[in-house]
């Protein structure tokens, strides 16, 4: 394409951050509307902040995975043994005040911590 890389990066990060908007978007409206689950927005700055930074550090990620990857599975092993496990040790389905004060250290070393605690 008559891009410059920079154009590049900021297309496919641009398009990575609309999608995730757009997805948590739709999440919200389902749970509006699902019987019984109130959801109100008292910080949409907080919202916006760390949906948006949460969306260009996948974005990056996936794009360096996208220049390193010469197979699909290449890309899928970053996904499977990076993505996935830091997603699911930085306290999505317990309370990371629960552990052991070495594994709570461990815990706040990982960038996805941040990302889904906010």
């Amino acid at each position: 394409p008559p891009l410059s890389n920079g154009g590049l990066l900021a297309a496919l990060a641009g398009a990575a951050v609309t999608r995730a908007l757009l997805v948590g978007l739709v999440v919200w409206g389902a749970m509006a509307l699902w019987p019984g689950v109130h959801v109100t927005v008292r910080h949409p700055w907080a919202i916006l902040w760390f949906g948006v930074l949460g969306a260009l550090f996948l974005a990056f990620l996936g794009v360096m995975t996208s220049v390193w990857a010469e197979k699909f599975d290449h890309a899928a092993a970053v996904t499977n043994f990076v993505v996935a496990p830091l997603s699911l040790l930085s306290g999505t389905f317990y309370s990371v005040e629960a552990l052991s004060p070495t594994f709570q250290a461990i815990s706040h070393l990982n960038p996805f911590f941040y990302i889904i605690s906010g």
